[in-house]
């Protein structure tokens, strides 16, 4: 998690993104070199491919964007091509969670679905109304 002597590890989010514009470049040339008449060999196997690495791509995304607005632990996904460098601060730089800060908002968490669990099972009787309905020459 954490390095004592360098401190937290950190997401470079312009690493992040680079990841993943290599990413939809690969998925790009992959269609375009199976789409050559020669290379047609077995698109089915071709779509799946592609179609498996837009599912992560997409699902990396989302998980970054979680990240950024502080939902997950920028730890979940700092690897060697995207952990900003021990000099690297600024806004497009996150540092992971200390565990002390993990386990808040765990804590956090965990009393906040008690709270909207209490909440919707509080007294759920059905209620009874009677409508009255007004004479015919009223308005």
């Amino acid at each position: 998690m954490h390095d004592a002597e360098r401190g937290p590890r950190k997401l470079s989010l312009s690493r992040e993104l680079l990841l993943l514009a290599r990413s939809a470049e690969s998925l790009r040339v992959s269609a375009t070199h199976s789409a050559h008449p020669a290379n047609r060999g077995n698109l089915h196997d071709l779509i799946l491919v592609i179609a498996g690495g837009l599912l992560l791509f997409r699902d990396r995304i989302r998980l970054a964007e979680l990240v950024v607005v502080g939902e997950v632990n920028p730890g979940v996904i700092i690897c060697k091509g995207n952990e900003a460098d021990w000099s690297e601060d600024g806004p497009g730089v996150i540092a992971e969670w200390s565990r002390e800060e993990a386990i808040e908002r765990a804590e956090a968490d965990r009393r906040g679905i008690r709270a909207r669990l209490r909440w919707e099972l509080r007294d759920r009787t059905p209620k009874s109304f009677v409508l009255h309905k007004k004479p015919e020459g009223n308005r």
